[in-house]
Protein backbone atom coordinates (compact mmCIF):
# COMPACT_ATOMS: atom_id res chain seq x y z
CA UNK A 1 0.00 0.00 0.00
CA UNK A 2 3.01 2.39 0.24
CA UNK A 3 4.28 2.10 -2.88
CA UNK A 4 1.61 3.99 -4.87
CA UNK A 5 1.62 6.74 -1.65
CA UNK A 6 5.18 7.53 -1.87
CA UNK A 7 5.32 8.52 -5.47
CA UNK A 8 2.19 10.76 -5.07
CA UNK A 9 4.02 12.13 -1.61
CA UNK A 10 7.35 13.15 -3.40
CA UNK A 11 5.70 14.23 -6.57
CA UNK A 12 3.60 16.85 -4.18
CA UNK A 13 6.80 17.77 -2.10
CA UNK A 14 8.07 19.11 -5.77
CA UNK A 15 5.50 20.41 -6.66
CA UNK A 16 5.27 22.56 -3.96
CA UNK A 17 8.74 23.65 -4.05
CA UNK A 18 8.17 24.17 -7.93
CA UNK A 19 5.01 26.41 -6.81
CA UNK A 20 7.19 28.28 -3.86
CA UNK A 21 9.52 29.44 -6.75
CA UNK A 22 7.55 30.58 -9.24
CA UNK A 23 5.71 32.43 -6.49
CA UNK A 24 9.12 34.19 -5.28
CA UNK A 25 9.33 35.41 -9.20
CA UNK A 26 6.43 36.66 -9.32
CA UNK A 27 6.90 38.71 -5.73
CA UNK A 28 10.58 39.78 -7.52
CA UNK A 29 8.77 41.36 -10.56
CA UNK A 30 6.10 42.84 -8.32
CA UNK A 31 9.02 44.42 -5.10
CA UNK A 32 12.00 44.89 -7.81
CA UNK A 33 11.98 48.33 -7.68
CA UNK A 34 12.21 48.55 -4.32
CA UNK A 35 14.62 45.90 -3.40
CA UNK A 36 16.83 47.37 -6.46
CA UNK A 37 17.12 50.82 -4.99
CA UNK A 38 18.06 49.28 -1.74
CA UNK A 39 20.54 47.02 -2.98
CA UNK A 40 22.11 50.05 -4.35
CA UNK A 41 21.94 52.17 -1.51
CA UNK A 42 23.93 49.47 0.35
CA UNK A 43 26.59 49.36 -2.14
CA UNK A 44 27.11 52.83 -2.65
CA UNK A 45 27.59 52.52 1.54
CA UNK A 46 30.02 49.45 0.88
CA UNK A 47 31.80 51.60 -1.89
CA UNK A 48 32.64 54.24 0.33
CA UNK A 49 33.59 52.83 3.11
CA UNK A 50 35.73 50.36 1.62
CA UNK A 51 36.96 53.50 -0.85
CA UNK A 52 36.37 56.76 0.75
CA UNK A 53 36.41 56.49 4.13
CA UNK A 54 39.30 57.16 6.20
CA UNK A 55 38.53 53.86 8.15
CA UNK A 56 39.15 52.07 4.68
CA UNK A 57 37.17 48.88 5.76
CA UNK A 58 37.42 45.40 4.00
CA UNK A 59 34.47 44.67 1.56
CA UNK A 60 32.56 42.52 3.93
CA UNK A 61 33.41 44.59 6.97
CA UNK A 62 32.05 47.87 5.23
CA UNK A 63 28.51 45.71 3.90
CA UNK A 64 28.28 45.11 7.62
CA UNK A 65 28.74 48.49 8.07
CA UNK A 66 26.20 49.84 6.00
CA UNK A 67 23.51 47.75 7.43
CA UNK A 68 24.20 48.67 11.01
CA UNK A 69 24.14 52.49 9.91
CA UNK A 70 20.99 51.55 8.04
CA UNK A 71 19.53 50.64 11.58
CA UNK A 72 21.35 53.66 13.47
CA UNK A 73 23.61 51.15 15.09
CA UNK A 74 27.13 52.04 13.03
CA UNK A 75 30.22 52.87 15.34
CA UNK A 76 31.61 54.91 12.88
CA UNK A 77 32.12 58.81 12.89
CA UNK A 78 30.64 60.74 10.71
CA UNK A 79 32.93 61.83 8.09
CA UNK A 80 34.24 65.12 7.25
CA UNK A 81 33.67 64.80 3.07
CA UNK A 82 30.47 65.45 1.98
CA UNK A 83 29.59 62.74 -0.03
CA UNK A 84 30.18 60.70 3.05
CA UNK A 85 28.20 63.10 5.22
CA UNK A 86 24.98 63.09 2.52
CA UNK A 87 25.70 59.08 2.41
CA UNK A 88 25.43 58.69 6.34
CA UNK A 89 22.12 60.41 6.05
CA UNK A 90 20.78 59.21 3.17
CA UNK A 91 21.26 55.48 4.10
CA UNK A 92 19.10 55.55 6.82
CA UNK A 93 16.50 57.82 6.28
CA UNK A 94 16.16 55.68 2.80
CA UNK A 95 16.89 51.94 3.71
CA UNK A 96 14.50 52.47 6.80
CA UNK A 97 11.77 53.40 3.92
CA UNK A 98 12.81 50.92 2.00
CA UNK A 99 12.85 48.38 4.62
CA UNK A 100 9.33 49.09 6.39
CA UNK A 101 7.64 49.38 3.02
CA UNK A 102 9.01 47.30 0.93
CA UNK A 103 11.30 44.37 1.63
CA UNK A 104 9.71 43.49 5.04
CA UNK A 105 6.61 43.35 3.04
CA UNK A 106 8.04 41.06 0.66
CA UNK A 107 8.73 38.72 3.17
CA UNK A 108 5.51 38.39 4.49
CA UNK A 109 3.59 37.85 1.84
CA UNK A 110 6.14 35.97 0.74
CA UNK A 111 5.93 33.53 4.20
CA UNK A 112 2.08 34.28 4.58
CA UNK A 113 0.45 32.61 1.40
CA UNK A 114 -3.23 33.05 3.42
CA UNK A 115 -2.61 36.77 2.95
CA UNK A 116 -2.81 35.80 -1.42
CA UNK A 117 -4.72 32.81 -1.64
CA UNK A 118 -5.99 33.39 -5.27
CA UNK A 119 -1.76 34.08 -6.12
CA UNK A 120 -1.02 30.72 -4.20
CA UNK A 121 -3.56 28.85 -5.90
CA UNK A 122 -2.37 30.39 -9.22
CA UNK A 123 1.66 28.99 -8.19
CA UNK A 124 0.16 25.71 -7.44
CA UNK A 125 -1.68 25.52 -10.97
CA UNK A 126 0.75 27.17 -12.77
CA UNK A 127 3.96 24.50 -12.03
CA UNK A 128 1.62 21.22 -12.08
CA UNK A 129 2.31 18.74 -14.17
CA UNK A 130 0.25 16.19 -16.34
CA UNK A 131 -2.67 17.42 -14.63
CA UNK A 132 -6.16 17.33 -15.63
CA UNK A 133 -7.76 21.28 -15.89
CA UNK A 134 -11.53 21.15 -14.70
CA UNK A 135 -13.38 24.33 -16.18
CA UNK A 136 -16.22 24.90 -14.42
CA UNK A 137 -17.22 23.77 -10.26
CA UNK A 138 -20.54 22.77 -10.21
CA UNK A 139 -21.67 19.63 -9.36
CA UNK A 140 -20.76 17.95 -12.44
CA UNK A 141 -17.68 19.56 -12.04
CA UNK A 142 -17.37 18.43 -8.57
CA UNK A 143 -17.71 14.85 -9.70
CA UNK A 144 -15.68 14.77 -11.99
CA UNK A 145 -12.76 16.02 -9.90
CA UNK A 146 -13.74 13.65 -7.11
CA UNK A 147 -13.52 10.91 -9.63
CA UNK A 148 -10.05 12.31 -11.50
CA UNK A 149 -8.54 11.93 -7.80
CA UNK A 150 -10.06 8.59 -7.04
CA UNK A 151 -8.26 7.27 -10.50
CA UNK A 152 -5.31 8.98 -8.97
CA UNK A 153 -4.93 11.94 -11.18
CA UNK A 154 -4.63 15.42 -10.37
CA UNK A 155 -6.65 17.84 -11.87
CA UNK A 156 -6.40 21.58 -11.23
CA UNK A 157 -10.01 23.99 -11.10
CA UNK A 158 -10.81 27.24 -13.62
CA UNK A 159 -13.50 28.77 -11.45
CA UNK A 160 -15.28 32.03 -12.48
CA UNK A 161 -15.58 33.05 -8.84
CA UNK A 162 -14.16 32.11 -5.38
CA UNK A 163 -18.00 32.34 -3.80
CA UNK A 164 -18.62 29.16 -5.69
CA UNK A 165 -20.71 26.47 -3.87
CA UNK A 166 -17.89 23.74 -4.23
CA UNK A 167 -14.40 26.12 -4.06
CA UNK A 168 -13.58 25.42 -0.73
CA UNK A 169 -14.40 21.60 -0.88
CA UNK A 170 -12.07 21.07 -3.82
CA UNK A 171 -9.27 23.10 -1.69
CA UNK A 172 -9.87 20.70 1.10
CA UNK A 173 -8.65 17.86 -1.26
CA UNK A 174 -5.37 20.09 -2.32
CA UNK A 175 -6.90 20.46 -5.45
CA UNK A 176 -5.68 24.34 -6.72
CA UNK A 177 -8.45 26.31 -7.64
CA UNK A 178 -7.90 29.61 -10.30
CA UNK A 179 -10.28 32.15 -10.18
CA UNK A 180 -11.11 33.53 -13.96
CA UNK A 181 -12.97 32.46 -17.08
CA UNK A 182 -11.19 29.43 -18.91
CA UNK A 183 -12.44 30.79 -22.14
CA UNK A 184 -9.25 33.26 -21.82
CA UNK A 185 -5.90 32.11 -22.50
CA UNK A 186 -4.66 34.15 -19.54
CA UNK A 187 -6.80 31.56 -17.34
CA UNK A 188 -5.58 28.45 -18.67
CA UNK A 189 -2.16 29.73 -18.97
CA UNK A 190 -2.83 30.57 -15.15
CA UNK A 191 -3.87 26.71 -14.60
CA UNK A 192 -0.72 25.01 -16.86
CA UNK A 193 -2.39 24.18 -19.81
CA UNK A 194 1.27 23.98 -21.17
CA UNK A 195 2.08 20.86 -19.04
CA UNK A 196 -1.35 19.56 -18.41
CA UNK A 197 -2.85 16.38 -20.16
CA UNK A 198 -6.29 17.08 -20.68
CA UNK A 199 -8.69 20.35 -20.39
CA UNK A 200 -12.32 18.95 -19.44
CA UNK A 201 -14.90 21.49 -19.62
CA UNK A 202 -17.99 21.13 -17.40
CA UNK A 203 -19.66 24.34 -17.76
CA UNK A 204 -23.90 23.96 -17.85
CA UNK A 205 -23.57 25.96 -21.21
CA UNK A 206 -22.75 23.87 -24.62
CA UNK A 207 -21.28 27.28 -26.21
CA UNK A 208 -18.84 28.14 -23.18
CA UNK A 209 -17.34 24.66 -23.15
CA UNK A 210 -17.09 24.65 -26.57
CA UNK A 211 -15.27 28.24 -26.68
CA UNK A 212 -12.91 26.21 -23.38
CA UNK A 213 -12.29 23.44 -26.06
CA UNK A 214 -11.56 25.73 -29.07
CA UNK A 215 -9.09 28.39 -26.85
CA UNK A 216 -7.39 25.55 -25.78
CA UNK A 217 -6.53 23.56 -28.79
CA UNK A 218 -5.23 26.74 -30.34
CA UNK A 219 -2.91 27.38 -27.20
CA UNK A 220 -2.06 23.24 -27.38
CA UNK A 221 -2.85 21.94 -30.92
CA UNK A 222 -3.74 18.34 -30.40
CA UNK A 223 -4.37 18.74 -26.77
CA UNK A 224 -6.89 16.21 -25.28
CA UNK A 225 -10.51 17.88 -24.65
CA UNK A 226 -13.82 16.31 -23.15
CA UNK A 227 -16.97 18.39 -23.23
CA UNK A 228 -20.04 18.85 -21.34
CA UNK A 229 -22.69 19.13 -23.58
CA UNK A 230 -27.01 18.63 -23.25
CA UNK A 231 -27.35 18.05 -27.03
CA UNK A 232 -27.04 14.68 -27.86
CA UNK A 233 -27.01 15.78 -31.87
CA UNK A 234 -24.08 18.43 -30.47
CA UNK A 235 -22.39 15.57 -28.75
CA UNK A 236 -22.21 13.45 -32.13
CA UNK A 237 -20.53 16.98 -34.04
CA UNK A 238 -18.03 17.43 -31.01
CA UNK A 239 -17.10 14.07 -31.80
CA UNK A 240 -16.41 14.16 -35.22
CA UNK A 241 -14.78 17.50 -34.99
CA UNK A 242 -13.16 16.82 -32.17
CA UNK A 243 -12.51 13.37 -31.99
CA UNK A 244 -14.02 10.19 -29.70
CA UNK A 245 -14.66 10.18 -26.00
CA UNK A 246 -14.75 14.39 -26.34
CA UNK A 247 -18.20 14.75 -25.12
CA UNK A 248 -20.52 13.08 -22.51
CA UNK A 249 -23.84 14.05 -20.89
CA UNK A 250 -24.85 15.90 -18.15
CA UNK A 251 -25.54 13.12 -15.97
CA UNK A 252 -22.15 11.60 -17.11
CA UNK A 253 -18.80 11.51 -16.19
CA UNK A 254 -15.40 12.36 -17.99
CA UNK A 255 -12.86 10.73 -15.46
CA UNK A 256 -13.88 7.34 -16.36
CA UNK A 257 -12.13 7.95 -19.62
CA UNK A 258 -9.05 8.23 -18.53
CA UNK A 259 -8.41 4.87 -16.96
Amino acid sequence: MNTPTRPRRRSRIWQLLRANLYDFGLLLRESWVALAGFAVLALAGTLYLHYAHPARLGFAAALFETLKLVSLQTGLDLPDDPLGVLLFFLIPLLGLALIFQSVLNFGRLLFDKGSRREAWQVALAATGRDHIIVAGLGRVGMRVVEQLLANGHTAVVVERAWGGPFVERALNLKVPVVVGDAREPAALRQAGLARARAVVAAINDDLANIEIALTARGMRPGMRVVLRVFSDELDQNLERGFGPNTAFSASGLAAPTYV
